[in-house]
């Protein structure tokens, strides 16, 4: 199963340098372990009053140690109460107002079904075919309607949808305005007036989002977010609590619905470097989360030889904390990456074989992302989340202080480098809507590419066309650029991969005439090299455990580099008493 790894990084952008500077909630009591099963327990939810949690787990120890199914536990029993038996996965269960139901999603591969079980076993209902894989399902408060995302099959975004319960009908809830790349995890508030959900922006930045039902309007809490892993309504209806990781590590916070973009959300909290997925019981406002133990490393495919494809996998950079976005310097002869192993994410450089580690920054920042090499080989580019916004930066590899491009009180999305590395390729977001935009290095003057909503762009090496991808469609296109460098309008757009998801808008890498992205097939992200020259495309291998953006390629093209979640384990934990 996906779960929501957009963007695997940072987080909440009012926090500077961990958790010491939000305050914390106190009049709780601390957490409790719940579950203590092998492997991981995941998507928990509470029923309504607090004395039952519905789980999905996957028992190693079972004949298929691969099947996953939902599993039911009260508080003070360790009797556990199995609800499905399912050959493939199953997914967000949510308990129906009155405890007697179970609502569900369950498949294979990318397609599932919405289905309904008895909260005492029994058999399954199955309610609505879904063609892509659901990201979030909550019961409405009133036990008549389930709210679900998914992706739809038009645009290939994923948007928020009400099932009625009487008639089966599936409607789109209307809270779409043009600004985000997809909306996951609906979760109803507690009186069922108001839904709240996690949004996508077109720059890959997460959000918190509410609105009253059934059409808004849609109302931004809080500041932007790199990476978020769940979303519950606090018992009193007037906040969120949610999981987000300063520091490279994911914790609670409780953030106030009515409180505005500038403010401070709370720490809640809890124990380990990991706790997802929260969920409140609406009556007694207990708290049960994912408190996980996983891991992020950078990993190396080497290219051995071409013609058969022969191949080496290993790990190139390994370490507790999370690594992530690596970029091969233009000699080949550094990496540079981003690495939360001395406590926030920082820019750091390793030699080719990854050795002779070094940092580069000091800038606490709550996150980094986009890290490219200018084609001299002396600047790296980048993004940083501060002070509620998205800004452009660029450090020299001496280790200077780095240089804030973005103007005061603007969100931008830094893309690529020029091909002559004398400007910057980057999205901004004005009042209509992102633009593509170049902005000269040494007077700082800035230009529009085009007013298409690109996110990701690279010139050619000529700097002839533009390869980029749009954050509202899936796929990678091809245009010609003008001499004064912005797109020629006159020209149509040659589409050069079809097969590029929205969700790897920022996995591919233009290699001389080879592009080298990431292909998904049944949900599995593929290595693929396409030549330009000839249209031919090669599927080298699997690309195990890769979560997130952050392909790079060698200069030589014979080293790629990826991000790897390693195996993920853990248990359920309950906080009793929350306010």
């Amino acid at each position: 199963m996906i779960v929501l790894v957009l963007a695997v990084y940072s987080v909440f952008n009012m926090i500077n340098s961990g958790q010491n500077t939000a305050g914390s909630i106190n009049g709780f009591a601390s957490a409790k372990p719940l579950t203590s099963f092998p492997g991981r327990e995941w998507h928990p939810a509470f029923s309504a009053d607090g004395t039952r949690v519905a789980f999905v787990w996957s028992d190693p120890d079972s004949p298929d140690g691969h099947a996953t199914n939902i599993f039911v536990k009260q508080q003070n029993s360790e009797t556990l109460l199995q609800l499905t038996d399912s050959p493939g996965w199953v997914a967000w269960p949510t308990w129906s107002p009155d405890g007697q139901t179970v609502a569900f999603v369950q498949g294979e591969w990318g397609a599932g079904t919405l289905s309904l079980v008895s909260s005492l076993g029994g058999a399954i209902r199955n309610l609505h075919p879904v063609s892509s894989w659901v990201e979030g399902v909550d019961f409405a408060p009133d036990g008549k309607s389930l709210l679900f995302a998914t992706r739809s099959e038009q645009s290939g975004k994923y948007g928020i949808y009400q099932l009625n319960l009487q008639d089966l009908q599936v409607q789109k809830l209307l809270l779409d305005d043009g600004q985000r790349a997809g909306d996951f995890q609906p979760r109803f508030a507690p009186d069922g007036a108001s839904v709240a959900w996690v949004g996508v922006g077109l720059s890959g930045h997460s959000s918190l989002y509410w609105a009253a039902l059934p059409d808004g309007p849609v109302r931004k809490v809080g500041g932007d977010l790199a990476n978020l892993q769940g979303l519950a309504f606090a018992a009193d209806g007037r906040h969120l609590i949610y999981s987000a990781s300063p520091a490279g590590t994911f914790n609670l916070w409780r953030i106030a619905l009515n409180g505005g973009q500038d403010q401070v959300p709370e720490f809640i909290p809890t124990p380990g470097a990991f706790a997802w997925n929260p969920s409140v019981a609406r009556k007694s406002g207990d708290l049960v989360f994912e408190q996980v133990q996983v891991d992020q490393d950078i990993w190396q495919i080497r290219i051995l030889e071409k013609d058969p494809w022969q191949l080496e996998t290993s790990a190139f950079l390994k370490s507790t904390r999370w690594e992530y976005e690596a970029d091969f310097s233009p000699d080949g002869n550094e990496v540079a990456f981003i690495s939360a192993r001395s406590g926030s994410p920082e820019i750091w450089l390793a030699d080719q074989d990854g050795k002779n580690l070094r940092k580069l920054t000091n800038l606490g920042s709550a996150g980094l992302t986009n890290l490219r090499w200018s084609p001299d080989g002396q600047k790296l580019a980048f993004n940083a989340l501060q002070q509620g916004r998205s800004v452009v930066m660029i450090v020299t590899t001496r280790g200077a202080e780095p240089r804030i491009l973005t103007p005061d009180g603007q969100s931008e999305l830094f893309s690529s480098w020029s091909h002559d590395g004398n400007s910057l390729l980057y999205g901004s977001d004005l009042e209509n809507g992102w633009e593509l935009r170049r902005r000269n290095l040494d007077d700082e003057q800035s230009s529009p590419v085009t007013t298409k909503e690109v996110v990701s762009a690279v010139e050619s090496s000529d700097g002839q066309f533009l390869f980029y991808t749009q954050p509202s469609q899936p796929g990678l296109w091809q245009q010609s650029l003008a001499e004064n460098g912005q797109i020629d309008n006159g020209e149509q757009p040659e589409l050069i991969l079809d097969g590029l998801a929205i969700q790897d808008t920022h996995n591919w890498i233009l290699h001389g005439e080879s592009i080298f992205w990431v292909l998904r097939t049944g949900g599995v992200p593929m290595l693929a090299i396409t030549d330009l020259t000839q249209g031919r495309v090669s599927l080298l291998t699997e690309l195990s455990g890769m979560t997130g953006n952050g392909l790079a390629v060698s200069p030589d093209g014979l080293s790629i580099l990826y991000p790897r979640t390693g195996k993920m384990e853990g248990d359920l934990m309950v906080l009793q008493g929350l306010e």
